[in-house]
């Protein structure tokens, strides 16, 4: 914790910070009755009688891994290593509410009607959440979950899950809700999900999984699986649907690019004839309408994308990587064609996303 001083007599507060990365103003001099989300009024024991405190500032407790837009209000999602799934207010920049899930989430996306949040995450679940406002405000409810690909029965001595063929450890306690996730056996784990979209009608779910695999499941039948594409020789990193869901464009570790037939879950024969193909988002660092963003950086070094995004307007895509910097360009991004460079991150984008009207993106790390 810490204190501050502010102007005049009656200005005073203290400044603490909490074990959930937040931070709270203590003013022991106001002595206000409203109470709030963002305010309260404290009256106990070992507190004085009225005084008040307001929260300043909430995060994630580790390092947040994917984040995801609402498609019609700005609100976004976000999810990170200390198991949760946080729902934000993009216009007020405050938390609305936090979920628990039983892993970490390693990748996040919203159905297109803004109904549910499909969360995949580090022991290959796929979770679907609903956020629901009530009275006292905004909660995230779990609706689904189902293990995806393929079951991991020894994990190595680094793995999150602890020591070859040992019992996990049990996680720390989240303060933020004062409940233990579950212990998981090395022997039930399935490898991680790297990336999660739904089909522009919402039909279907495509998880890619680092087992290199994308599994499609069936959003109207409960999420069963339709089929699983095949071909890819390392993890899928990002995919994407074109604008009717018959065709998925997919990017993996090795930096090869593959396109998929949804009609016969095969791999499309010709790339060339899809080079005029229109697609619901861009995601995926590699492609021909996106080749750009590697010009004058790329050249087989240590530089790396780790995030890119489309604005829904397809006007310009914004790119993120080894150089902690958010790079504006207009889409598609062709080489030599101009760009706009941001620096606020101190470490390499976890992910990207446009506001449902294209006024601003969000970049967590």
């Amino acid at each position: 914790g810490g204190h501050g001083h502010g102007r005049g007599k009656h200005a005073r507060y203290l400044a603490v910070g909490t074990l959930g990365n937040g931070i709270c103003t203590v003013n022991p001099g106001r002595t206000t009755g409203a109470t709030s989300t963002q305010h309260a009024t404290s009256s106990a024991p070992g507190h004085a009688a009225g005084m008040h405190s307001a929260v300043v500032l909430q995060s994630h407790l580790g390092k947040v891994t994917a984040v995801a837009t609402h498609p019609n209000l700005n609100q976004y999602a976000t999810v990170a290593t200390d198991r949760t799934i946080k729902l934000w207010d993009a216009d007020k920049q405050t938390l609305l509410a936090t979920g628990r899930l039983r892993e970490f989430g390693s990748c996040v996306c919203y159905h297109p009607n803004g109904s549910v949040v499909a969360v995949g995450t580090h022991n290959g679940e796929v979770a679907i959440m609903e956020a629901i406002k009530a009275s006292h405000g905004w909660a995230w409810h779990t609706k689904s979950r189902r293990n995806i690909g393929t079951k991991i029965r020894n994990l190595p001595e680094d793995g999150a899950g602890g020591r070859k063929g040992g019992k996990a450890p049990k996680p720390e306690r989240n303060e933020l809700d004062n409940v233990h996730a579950a212990d998981v056996e090395p022997s039930q784990r399935f490898c991680e999900l790297r990336d999660i979209k739904f089909s522009p009608d919402g039909s279907i779910l495509a998880v890619a999984s680092k087992d290199t695999n994308i599994y499609l499941l069936d959003v109207t039948q409960n999420y069963r699986k339709l089929g699983v594409l095949k071909g890819h020789s390392t993890f899928v990193s990002h995919i994407d649907f074109n604008w009717n869901g018959t065709v998925l464009q997919s990017n993996d570790a090795s930096k090869e690019i593959l396109y998929w037939d949804l009609t016969t879950y095969k791999q499309h024969s010709s790339a060339f004839g899809l080079r005029d193909e229109k697609w619901a988002t861009w995601t995926c660092p590699l492609g021909w309408a996106v080749h750009g963003i590697w010009e004058n950086n790329y050249t087989g070094g240590d530089y790396d994308i780790s995030a890119i995004a489309r604005s829904h307007s397809s006007n310009v895509v914004c790119a993120g990587g080894s150089y902690k910097s958010v790079k504006l360009f207009p889409f598609p991004a062709l080489p030599d064609y101009e760009s706009r460079t941001f620096y606020a991150h101190a470490a390499s984008p976890a992910g990207m996303a446009f506001l449902h009207d294209d006024k601003k993106m969000v970049s967590p790390w």
